[in-house]
């Protein structure tokens, strides 16, 4: 408390192994040891999510790129990622001065510089911001609170709404889980469930099959019937939630 004057939160989508690392550089056809990973290598003229992985081969300095798209979800499906991770509730790092994150909404999403969200909590955090603006250092947008809770949508689904089924299933399983703020702790529909559990399956599978072997042609291989039961229940709970809006929206 006496040493450490000013935090700055960086929005979190979760935390990934190493292994996430080795497996963009061989997808981007690294086979060698690597080095200088940059995970965001930005194409300006397009937009936010049109991003590539790079990597440097050591023993030839030659630099290897993978487009992220072409890799699907790696987020939403939670590949390589801690444990720990899905028992953390803290979406927009609620205790720092200053939390800073993607903005994954309309219309910020649109370039391919990307566009951050800025959430100050303290007067020395908004002091800064106010400098930077009359400065003309940086340029910013005031935006509503729902739209900053848009941008983090699928963190928050995850982290909120998916916790207590976490939770039990540990307990269930006799596994340790953190006691967590009773607001977040809802039970949701069995579908949402199922999602859940896949999305478990899913994680923890990813680290156990590349521990295995090491590769991305057989990590793909065997990842696949776990990734495409995701999907398919991720989209499944998607349109029922579309049509028990409809319903409701009729009924009212």
């Amino acid at each position: 408390k006496e040493k450490i004057k000013f935090v700055v939160g960086i929005i979190c989508g979760g935390l990934k192994s190493k292994y996430y690392t080795d497996y963009l550089a061989q997808e981007a056809g690294c086979k060698i040891e690597y080095s200088h990973a940059q995970y965001r290598v930005k194409n300006e003229q397009s937009y936010a999510l049109d991003y590539k992985f790079s990597c440097v081969a050591k023993s030839n300095k030659k630099i290897h790129m993978v487009e992220m798209r072409s890799l699907g979800d790696m987020w939403g499906t939670g590949l390589f990622k801690s444990n720990a991770c899905d028992f953390c509730d803290d979406v927009l790092t609620e205790l720092a001065d200053i939390s800073l994150g993607d903005a994954w909404i309309d219309p910020y999403d649109k370039s391919g510089s990307g566009n951050s969200i800025i959430i100050t909590r303290t007067k020395t955090a908004q002091t800064l911001i106010k400098n930077g603006l009359k400065q003309k250092n940086l340029t910013l947008d005031k935006i509503t609170e729902e739209k900053i809770l848009l941008s983090q949508g699928g963190s928050f689904n995850h982290r909120h709404k998916g916790m207590l089924y976490r939770i039990i299933k540990a307990n269930k399983s006799m596994q340790i889980a953190p006691k967590k703020r009773d607001k977040h702790l809802e039970k949701q529909g069995i579908f949402f469930n199922f999602v859940q559990n896949s999305r478990l399956k899913t994680r923890q599978k990813s680290l156990d099959i590349w521990v295995e072997n090491g590769n991305n042609i057989a990590f793909k291989a065997e990842m696949k019937p776990y990734l495409d039961n995701l999907k398919f229940l991720t989209l499944l709970n998607h349109r029922l939630i579309k049509l028990k809006k409809i319903i409701f929206k009729r009924m009212s």
